[in-house]
């Protein structure tokens, strides 16, 4: 599997993933799971989002 293609689709799952405590907190009101809401978006979505094009364009 190519590597900017497999970081791709991890950055795919780490959005569905961070989306779901996201959805819980937007739904209950509670904010406890904040923390881990941005952690999974910020550092598995978007920086895997960021190194599949990069991992292409600069090899």
């Amino acid at each position: 599997m190519d590597v900017s293609r497999g970081f791709l689709v991890m950055g795919s799952l780490y959005l569905i993933v961070g989306i779901l405590p996201g959805s819980d907190m937007g739904g209950c009101g509670g904010h406890s799971l904040a923390p881990v809401h941005a952690h999974t978006n910020l550092l598995g979505f978007t920086l895997m989002t960021a190194f599949g094009p990069g991992c292409r364009l600069l090899p």
